[in-house]
C-alpha cells in the first residue's frame, strides 16, 4: 500500500522528527536507558529520530496505527495527514500534501 503524498519527502520527515522530540520515552524505541540517550549529543539524538521518523513513515503505509513511546500515530490516507497523539492530550497533524 504505501503512505501517499504530495509534500516533499524530507519535510515531512523533518515535521514528524520535531514532534517525535517530544514524546516521552522515545530513547525506549532505541532500546536505550535514560542515561544512554543524555550521553548523545543533540544531533546525534536527532539523527537517531529521522531515522525513526524514516521507520514510521514506512511502518504507515503497512499499518495504518503505531504506538511510539507514550504516543499514537494514525495515518489517515482520505484526509492526507498523519495524527501523532500524546497521552497528555497533544496532538499533532502532519500534512502530506502542500495546503
Amino acid at each position: 500500500m504505501g503512505v501517499k503524498y504530495g509534500r516533499e519527502y524530507v519535510d515531512i520527515l523533518h515535521d514528524l522528527q520535531k514532534i517525535l522530540v517530544q514524546i516521552e520515552g522515545i530513547h525506549l524505541f532505541f532500546e536505550m536507558s535514560d542515561e544512554e540517550w543524555g550521553t548523545l549529543s543533540e544531533q546525534q539524538q536527532m539523527d537517531c529520530l529521522q531515522t525513526v521518523a524514516d521507520d514510521i513513515f514506512y511502518g504507515l503505509g503497512k499499518e495504518p496505527t503505531l504506538q511510539i513511546g507514550n504516543a499514537t500515530i494514525t495515518y489517515y490516507p482520505n484526509r492526507h495527514m498523519i495524527f501523532v497523539n500524546h497521552p497528555t492530550g497533544v496532538d499533532h497533524i502532519i500534512s502530506l500534501i502542500e495546503s
